[in-house]
């Protein structure tokens, strides 16, 4: 099995960088928004909960809102590899499925290298399974795929959307996606 590489400076927490293989994707930082934990009330996290989601989640936001997404996605992949810490709670989802999504935005959008697409449609196939109605993570998803040359799984992706009946934007947006497929 080939694996993958990713590397990234992080600015921090240089033990979460993901290890995947051999190749490598640098991402393209854009902005200079260094880490910072935050202090929001998330309602039902208490504790070290509490702490995880303003020591990584929030962070990883603000630093990919920021431009600095080789930060972003150091923060994303220390919520995704500790998933199983959020059990029960009840954002979990929304969590790790949000981490998942902002992971493949940044190696589409954000990334160099070999390899980086086929990384993202496992990210977005990811967000959608922990959260069906992320309908963005699905016009994503069609968007690689389509990019890739897999027109009919693109096309697949966004029937599959247009089932979910989003909201009217969304499903302005796949159906003229898939239009263009057909």
């Amino acid at each position: 099995m080939l694996q993958i590489v990713v590397l990234a400076v992080l600015a921090i927490a240089p033990q979460v960088q993901p290890s995947l293989g051999s190749l490598k994707i640098e991402f393209v930082d854009t902005g200079s928004v260094r880490y910072r934990i935050t202090n929001f009330d998330v309602p039902g996290s208490v504790g070290a909960q509490a702490q995880v989601i303003n020591a990584h989640y929030y962070p990883g936001i603000n630093a990919y809102t920021g431009g600095h997404y080789s930060e972003a996605y150091g923060q994303f992949t220390y919520m995704i590899n500790n998933a199983s810490f959020w059990d029960g709670h009840p954002y979990q989802a929304h969590f790790i499925g949000t981490s998942h999504h902002l992971r493949g935005m940044i190696l589409v959008y954000h990334a160099k290298g070999v390899g980086r697409l086929a990384l993202a449609t496992s990210e977005f196939e990811a967000a959608i399974r922990w959260n069906p109605r992320n309908y963005a993570a699905h016009l994503e998803l069609a968007r690689v795929l389509l990019d890739t040359g897999f027109k009919d799984q693109a096309a697949s992706t966004l029937e599959n959307l247009i089932k979910l009946n989003p909201d009217k934007e969304t499903l302005e947006e796949a159906r003229a996606e898939l239009k263009k497929l057909r």
